[in-house]
C-alpha cells in the first residue's frame, strides 16, 4: 500500500472516531467515509499491481458516465434538467451526474486520466473525452467547475513553458502556504467583498450576499469553540438553512477534525504534489496530474466537494502520483499495447 493511500486511511479513520465520540454514526455515510477508504484502497491496489486491464475498466466506467452526462445536458439544458426539492425549500437543476457543480467531482479524474492518457500516445479519442466534458461544464456555467478547469489548463501551461515561474507555483509548500494565506485573506478578512465585486462585474453573481458568505461566519463560530479536534461529521446537520457544509474545504476539515484534520488533509496534497514533483520521474503527464490537483483544491475554497460520496475519485489522481513510477509504466502500456476503444 502506497504512503498517501495509508495516509487517506488515517485521516478518515480520524474523522470517524471524532464523529462516533459525538454519538453520530450516520454523518459517516452521509459524507462516504467507508466509499473513500474502499475505493482509494481498491485503485491504489490497481496501481500496486499496475493491472493495465482493471485501470482501463475504471477510466471506461468513468468516461461512460462522462458521455452520458454531456448527452443528458445537450438534450435538458433548455428546460433546466430535472428540477428537484431540495432541503432548504428550493428548486435546483439536476443532470445525469447530479448539480452542475457536482458534476466536476465525476469528471475531474475523466479530464486528468484522459488527458494525461492523451500527452503519452497524442490519441485524439482521449483528448475528445476531455472536450466532451469540458463543455458540458461550459453550458451548465458552473463557475467554480469552470474556474477549475481553466487553472488546471493555465497551471500547466505556465509549469510546460516558464520553468521557473512554473516550478514555483507547483511547488509543495508554495500550495500550501498560498492556499494559508488566501483562505485568512479571503474568509478571515474582507477579501470576500472584493472576490464579489469581481464576480458582479464577470458573471452577474454578488457572492458576498449568497448563501456562501453568509455560512462563514456561522462556520467560523463552530471553529471557534472546538479548533483541535472539530466536530466529526456531526456539525453537516446543524446548518442554518440546510446546507451540507461551508463550502469551502479548509472550513470542512477545521469543523470536521480541527487543526488535526486539516493538518492531516494538508498532509496528503503536499506528499501528493511531492512525489508529482519528483525529479526522476518528473513527466508530462506528472506535471498535469499536480497541476490539476492545486486547481481542484483552489476551487473547493468555493465548494464542498469533499462532501461528496464520490470523492474518493479526487484521492485517485493524489495516488497516481504517489504511485507515480507504476502509473508511469501503465501510461506505457497504453502507448504500446492500447486497443480499439469499446
Amino acid at each position: 500500500m502506497s504512503s498517501i493511500c495509508t495516509d487517506i486511511i488515517v485521516m478518515y479513520v480520524y474523522l470517524a472516531i471524532i464523529s462516533i465520540l459525538q454519538n453520530n454514526t450516520e454523518a459517516l455515510y452521509k459524507r462516504g467515509f467507508l466509499s473513500c477508504i474502499c475505493m482509494s484502497i481498491v485503485f491504489d491496489m490497481v496501481l500496486v499491481l499496475e493491472d493495465l486491464n482493471m485501470f482501463k475498466n475504471f477510466l471506461r466506467a468513468l468516461n461512460t458516465l462522462a458521455i452520458i452526462n454531456f448527452i443528458s445536458i445537450v438534450l435538458m439544458h433548455s428546460s433546466n434538467g430535472f428540477l428537484v426539492q431540495t432541503a432548504r425549500g428550493i428548486v435546483d437543476s439536476y443532470y445525469f451526474l447530479s448539480l452542475d457543480n457536482g458534476h466536476i467531482v465525476m469528471l475531474f479524474p475523466v479530464i486528468c486520466f484522459n488527458y494525461a492518457i492523451y500527452l503519452r500516445t497524442r490519441k485524439v479519442r482521449y483528448l475528445v473525452i476531455v472536450l466532451v466534458s469540458i463543455v458540458g461544464e461550459l453550458i451548465t456555467f458552473s463557475v467554480t467547475s469552470c474556474i477549475m478547469i481553466a487553472l488546471i489548463f493555465t497551471i500547466y501551461f505556465v509549469r510546460t513553458h516558464i520553468s521557473t515561474i512554473g516550478k514555483i507555483f507547483t511547488n509543495k509548500l508554495v500550495v500550501v502556504v498560498m492556499l494559508i494565506i488566501i483562505f485568512a485573506f479571503f474568509f478571515l478578512g474582507h477579501g470576500i467583498d472584493l472576490l464579489s465585486n469581481v464576480f458582479i462585474l464577470l458573471f452577474k453573481k454578488d457572492i458576498a450576499s449568497t448563501g456562501r458568505a453568509g455560512l462563514y461566519p456561522i462556520a467560523l463560530d463552530y471553529i471557534r469553540r472546538s479548533p483541535i479536534v472539530g466536530y466529526g461529521y456531526v456539525a453537516d446537520n446543524r446548518w442554518i438553512g440546510g446546507f451540507n457544509s461551508p463550502h469551502n474545504v479548509i472550513m470542512n476539515y477545521l469543523l470536521a477534525g480541527g487543526i488535526i484534520g486539516l493538518f492531516l488533509f494538508l498532509r496528503i496534497i503536499y506528499k501528493a504534489i511531492k512525489m508529482g514533483n519528483n525529479g526522476s520521474s518528473l513527466c508530462q503527464e506528472n506535471i498535469f496530474l499536480l497541476t490539476g490537483i492545486i486547481a481542484y483544491v483552489i476551487a473547493s475554497l468555493a465548494e464542498g466537494y469533499d462532501t461528496y460520496e464520490s470523492y474518493y475519485l479526487f484521492w485517485w489522481v493524489c495516488i497516481s502520483l504517489g504511485n507515480n513510477n507504476a502509473m508511469n509504466r501503465i501510461l506505457d502500456s497504453y502507448k504500446r499495447t492500447d486497443y480499439r476503444y469499446r
